[in-house]
């Protein structure tokens, strides 16, 4: 579960453009939330809330789980939901 690298300013589009390519080549399944991987894949969550919703849908099971983001995705809101 990979959130937005915030405050990368004018990189911003091609670093997350980057990760997801990466995910990709490596077939990862990965979760992608936040604006900016909004922007770069319409694979993603616009927000923390939204990822908790799909989550109450679609709970995940026998996963490995990494959380990784910005401080400012908030992130750790979604640890009880796992």
């Amino acid at each position: 579960i990979l959130g937005d690298m915030l405050e990368l300013g004018d990189y911003s589009q091609d670093e997350h453009t980057k990760i997801v390519n990466l995910c990709k080549k490596l077939s990862l399944e990965c979760y992608f939330i936040g604006i900016e991987f909004n922007k770069v894949t319409k694979n993603s969550f616009i927000n923390t809330d939204d990822f908790e919703k799909y989550l109450n849908n679609k709970p995940l099971v026998k996963k490995t789980i990494l959380l990784k983001g910005s401080r400012g995705i908030e992130l750790e809101r979604l640890v009880p939901f796992l």
